[in-house]
């Protein structure tokens, strides 16, 4: 029998949310389905995320976060 070499992949779909600490001037990404894509990416997965994002500061952030992170973000939609 061989063995599959081949790293998992994942998709992750749903949600995406930015905390936001407006005193400290602070924002941090997250949300069930991006926290997925990026620790299963950390780990060594092949990862997606599909969802949208606005195209505001929260979300640019999150798109680049997850660019940065190996995310693939080609079914990410960035929405007015």
């Amino acid at each position: 029998m061989q063995v599959n070499h081949e790293a998992p992949r994942i998709c992750a779909v749903g949600d995406n949310v930015v905390d936001r600490y407006v005193d400290r001037r602070l924002m941090y990404p997250g949300g069930n389905a991006v926290n997925v894509a990026v620790h299963a990416r950390r780990c060594g997965a092949r990862t997606a995320y599909v969802g949208a994002v606005g195209d505001d500061a929260a979300g640019r952030l999150l798109w680049d976060v997850l660019v940065r992170e190996g995310v693939d973000t080609d079914r990410l939609r960035r929405l007015a």
